[in-house]
């Protein structure tokens, strides 16, 4: 995800906060924001350790966590993410301080991170694994 994974964190879930998120794994099915699922799958998680940092670094999800995530981010269709990502710009234009809202092909990478996270805790729900997430 790269530098990504704060956009994509504040675009599954409208949390903007750069610490550790202790929000549900499904914060809710049909946000106020678009009808939409709100996904903590990118800061969710149980510690296991902290450090001097403002995330939490090593975090473990357990199967049926995994799973509820995998089942609730599908539901976040290209259209609604893309309009996830227009509003994000128009409403919090100065959220990234870098240049991340003008690199080009913005959407394209955007949307496919998302993917590939779908994928991944699809595949991990598949084979019904539990799941330790790393931000360095």
């Amino acid at each position: 995800m790269d530098k990504a994974w704060h956009v994509i964190h504040f675009l599954l879930t409208k949390d903007s906060s750069w610490q550790a998120c202790h929000l549900p794994f499904l914060i809710c099915e049909n946000s106020d924001w678009d009808g939409l699922p709100l996904v903590n799958a990118v800061m969710g998680g149980t510690p296991i350790e902290e450090n001097d940092r403002d995330f939490t670094a090593v975090r473990y999800l357990t199967n049926r966590e995994v799973k509820q995530i995998a089942e609730a981010l599908p539901k976040i269709t290209e259209a609604g993410f893309q309009e996830r990502l227009n509003q994000a710009v128009r409403l919090n234009p100065d959220i990234y301080k870098s240049t991340v809202w003008l690199e080009d092909n913005l959407l394209e990478d955007l949307t496919a991170i998302k993917q590939e996270i779908i994928e991944y805790y699809q595949d991990a729900a598949d084979k019904e694994n539990a799941m330790l997430l790393y931000l360095s």
